[in-house]
């Protein structure tokens, strides 16, 4: 089954980025498409979405945040760790950074504070439940599987629809 955190963060993410804007040289909310980035989802043991790891701006070794998702607890998060108190924005585009593996040694791993968001586009959409099964006709283990399938990215879902045939 999927965890609705992907669809739930997002917008609190955006709302997070847009509080701290204002000091963008001190602290960055970024996130990294970790399913087209794999190698780099993959050096950080990135291994569910959305996962969010704290990189101090001393260390390149990462904490986990274990904190809410709310944001509230985010904001206390940050605000604990570097002492910047945040700034209501006013609405306006998106203050996310998106990282790749090039950016992303750029933003992280200098004197600034980054919170990334290890994320994949289809992270977030609806699933369906295991027992999800309108006709009855699926077994048990047929119906883990399609709940699986729509949570995974497409070379994942081949290999699961190749035993689903068995």
């Amino acid at each position: 089954m999927c965890v609705p955190d992907c669809k739930t963060l997002a917008p609190v993410y955006e709302e997070l980025a847009k509080d701290f804007e204002f000091a963008k040289d001190k602290v960055v909310i970024a996130k990294v498409d970790a399913d087209s980035e794999k190698a780099l989802g993959k050096r950080f043991g990135v291994q569910g979405f959305p996962t969010l790891k704290w990189f101090d701006g001393k260390s390149d070794k990462p904490t986990d945040y274990t904190g809410g998702r709310d944001l509230e607890s985010l904001t206390e998060f940050i605000s604990k760790k570097t002492g910047i108190k945040p700034k209501k924005a006013k609405p306006a585009p998106a203050a996310t950074e998106i990282l790749t593996d090039k950016t992303f040694k750029e933003k992280v791993g200098g004197d600034k504070n980054v919170l990334v968001s290890f994320t994949a586009p289809w992270c977030g959409r609806k699933c369906s439940t295991y027992d999800d099964d309108p006709g009855g006709k699926l077994t048990a283990l047929q119906q883990i599987a399609r709940t699986l399938s729509q949570c995974m990215s497409s070379l994942q879902r081949t290999s699961l629809t190749r035993m689903m045939s068995w």
